[in-house]
């Protein structure tokens, strides 16, 4: 028999300056689907894989800091596989973002999933900050690090500090397993930034502005430390 759920949690998408999210559970009215096991199947994989999810968020935030809204995705659920899923509505204005969100789920087996089973999923995103006074003041910084080979580069710490004040700076942030990282809120003016990872060559990019209300995004280079030993 399959059961149709209407599974409705706020999955509130924000990219915190270190990079991570929170996920929001509103309690559901329905006493038999708060009862169904495969609710806290679904729950349990989802904390644990966030980062599929996360990982497409920052790549649209990448190149689009003003994404906002929610996605409704209706999925149907066999024995753990994803049969079929589609985007019952959005409102973020990027199509592509729904589409780009349902193949991340399409990767994933929760084999401890029973029968037919359908959720409708909401996944709400807004960039951190933007609901903030300030945000109109100051800028973002996103982009990309790769490798000399084109490699994403995941985990680089890439610390903001003012051109003309060393000791004025921000708390950094680090790139995610797509080497994407995402920087908001910063104060208008003149910034270095000094990328750094173990077993590459530290990288400092000086003398850039920052406008308010600017969005600046940077592709960087890290090269890989040669151990000649």
């Amino acid at each position: 028999m399959k059961k149709e759920i209407a599974f409705y949690f706020a999955v509130m998408a924000l990219i915190f300056l270190v990079v991570t999210s929170t996920i929001h559970v509103v309690a559901q009215t329905n006493n038999s689907a708060t009862e169904d096991p495969n609710v806290q199947f679904f729950m349990e994989h989802l904390r644990t894989n966030w980062d599929d999810i996360h990982d497409v968020i920052m790549r649209f935030h990448n190149d689009d800091p003003g994404l906002k809204g929610t996605v409704f995705i209706h999925m149907n659920w066999q024995h753990g596989i994803l049969s079929s899923a589609s985007v019952d509505s959005n409102n973020t204005g990027n199509e592509a973002f729904g589409l780009t969100l349902i193949e991340a789920l399409q990767k994933w087996n929760i084999p401890e999933l029973e029968e037919n089973w359908a959720i409708t999923l909401p996944i709400k995103t807004e960039i951190v900050g933007s609901n903030q006074p300030e945000f109109k003041e100051s800028g973002i910084l996103t982009g990309k690090v790769s490798d000399e080979d084109g490699n994403p580069v995941q985990g680089v710490q890439l610390r903001l500090s003012a051109r003309n004040n060393p000791d004025e700076t921000i708390d950094p942030v680090f790139t995610n397993r797509e080497g994407i990282f995402i920087k908001t809120l910063i104060p208008a003016g003149d910034w270095r930034l000094v990328c750094t990872k173990d077993g590459y060559n530290s990288k400092t990019i000086d003398g850039f502005s920052i406008k308010k209300g600017e969005h600046v995004k940077m592709d960087i280079t890290l090269i890989k430390i040669i151990n000649k030993n």
